[in-house]
């Protein structure tokens, strides 16, 4: 039995290798994507800036079974963009992700400086839009190769 509650964590510098390995498994376009995507997860540790992404793993007895990040978006000061939400092939089903995606979403609206209402914004495959439209999130931009979607939610203060 997984245990949801308290298995999320922020992720540190020596999980990097481990959340690579999984984020490959997980996106096939990705495969010979290692450096680029090692790069992007040390930027969030080596550099000081308040808009660096943050990240969080789901750990349980040890093992990281899924992770996923946000940032501040670049197009407005009340958007924030999640990504690489990723869980393990053999977890999913679980509830890994929808507790990755409920953490992230709480992490926001408690850090968020913004006084009304946040928006939440990400990119994903038509495949697993269905998956986020449970959790109220709605299609705001289909991308031009028919494969991707944008994805938004807005949530008040």
């Amino acid at each position: 039995m997984i245990e949801l509650e308290n298995s999320i964590r922020l992720m540190k510098k020596e999980d990097i290798e481990e959340c690579i390995t999984m984020t490959l498994e997980s996106f096939d376009d990705y495969e010979n994507e290692f450096d680029t995507i090692k790069e992007e997860f040390e930027e969030s540790f080596d550099k000081e800036w308040w808009g660096l992404p943050k990240y969080f793993v789901f750990e349980n007895e040890g093992k990281i079974l899924g992770m996923g990040g946000y940032s501040l978006s670049r197009l407005d000061w009340d958007s924030f963009e999640m990504f690489w939400l990723c869980v393990r092939k053999e977890y999913k089903g679980h509830g890994i992700g929808s507790a990755l995606t409920k953490h992230r979403e709480q992490d926001i609206i408690k850090n968020s400086s913004m006084k009304t209402d946040i928006t939440i914004i990400f990119s994903c495959t038509n495949s697993v839009s269905e998956y986020h439209k449970k959790q109220g999130y709605k299609i705001i931009l289909e991308k031009a190769g028919g494969k991707e979607v944008l994805m938004g939610k807005t949530f008040l203060k």
